[in-house]
C-alpha cells in the first residue's frame, strides 16, 4: 500500500524528455513509482488531471510572483483559492 498517489497528472522530470501523462506513487515519503496508471491503494489519493506534477524547484513559483505583483497590471491572477 502507498501513502499517496497523485493520479493523471503530466508529469515532468527536468531531464528534457517529453513530458507525459501519468501516475507518481509515494511510499514512506520516497517516490516509489512513476508513470503510466499506477494500481494499487493508498491512504491517499490526489486527482492531478490538468496539473503539472514535477520535482520541487523545477519551476520557479518566486520569481513570476515577483514580476507580476511588480507590474500590478493583472491583480485578478492575484487571488489565493
Amino acid at each position: 500500500m502507498f501513502d499517496c498517489i497523485v493520479k493523471g497528472g503530466t508529469l515532468v522530470n527536468g531531464l528534457g524528455t517529453k513530458p507525459e501523462t501519468g501516475d507518481l506513487a509515494i511510499k514512506d515519503g520516497v517516490i516509489a513509482e512513476v508513470g503510466g496508471k499506477i494500481t494499487g491503494h493508498a491512504a491517499r489519493t490526489i486527482d492531478a488531471d490538468g496539473a503539472v506534477v514535477t520535482q520541487a524547484g523545477l519551476i520557479c513559483t518566486l520569481t513570476t510572483m515577483d514580476k507580476l505583483v511588480g507590474t500590478l497590471r493583472w491583480p485578478h491572477l492575484l487571488t489565493m483559492e
